[in-house]
C-alpha cells in the first residue's frame, strides 16, 4: 500500500533527522493527508483514536463528517481533506482521527494516517509564503518545516476550526429552514 510505504519512509527520515542533532523545539504530531506531511502542535492533542462510528449530522458544513461519542462525550469530526478542499475518499486502515482541545472545545481531526511524534526546533519552521494562494493558501498554516527536505506544514488550529463566513451563512438557512417547519 502507498501510504505505508511513505509512512516507514518519512518515519526513518525523521530518525534519522533526530540522530543527526540535539533538538530542541516544541513536539508536533505528524500525519499525512494523500501523500502531504502536516504537523499540528502536540500540547493541543488529546489522543489519537481509530475511527470509530460516524454519525452524519444534517445541515453541516460537508467537511465536518459527523459525531463520535468518546467515553460519553460527543466529540465533533472535521474531514481535514475536505476542509483543506481536498478530495475525500474512503477511510483506509492507517487512518485516525487526532483529538484536539481547543479552549474548552474538544474536536477530532479525520486524518490518513498518524506518522510520529518529534519535535521541530523553531529555527526550522518558517512562514508560509505569501504567493500560497487558494482554498487553503496560508490561512490554515502558522508555518512550514523544512527538515531534511521534506515539507511539512505545521497547521493553525485556530484558523483552521474556525467557521468561514459561507459556514455561517449555510447554517443560518438550516435555522430558517428549522423555524419555517416549526411553523407549520
Amino acid at each position: 500500500m502507498k501510504n505505508n510505504k511513505t509512512i516507514q519512509k518519512f518515519g526513518n527520515r525523521l530518525k534519522s533527522y533526530k540522530d543527526q542533532s540535539e533538538i530542541e523545539g516544541r513536539n508536533f504530531v505528524f500525519f499525512l493527508l494523500t501523500s502531504e506531511k502536516y504537523a499540528v502542535r502536540i500540547d493541543s492533542v488529546q489522543e489519537i483514536i481509530k475511527p470509530k462510528e460516524i454519525t452524519e449530522i444534517p445541515h453541516t458544513p460537508a467537511y465536518l463528517r459527523g459525531v463520535v461519542n468518546l467515553r460519553g462525550k460527543i466529540v465533533p469530526v472535521i474531514d481535514l481533506r475536505l476542509r483543506f478542499g481536498l478530495p475525500g475518499c474512503e477511510l483506509a486502515k492507517a487512518a485516525r482521527i487526532v483529538v484536539v482541545r481547543r479552549q474548552d472545545q474538544v474536536l477530532g481531526l479525520l486524518v490518513d494516517a498518524v506518522l510520529a511524534v518529534q519535535p521541530i526546533p523553531d529555527s526550522k519552521i518558517e512562514p508560509v509564503p505569501d504567493i500560497l494562494s487558494g482554498p487553503v493558501s496560508s490561512n490554515f498554516f502558522e508555518g512550514i518545516a523544512n527538515l531534511d527536505n521534506v515539507m511539512v506544514a505545521i497547521i493553525d488550529l485556530a484558523k483552521t476550526l474556525q467557521k468561514t463566513h459561507k459556514d455561517h451563512n449555510r447554517q443560518k438557512q438550516t435555522e430558517g429552514l428549522m423555524k419555517i417547519g416549526n411553523e407549520s
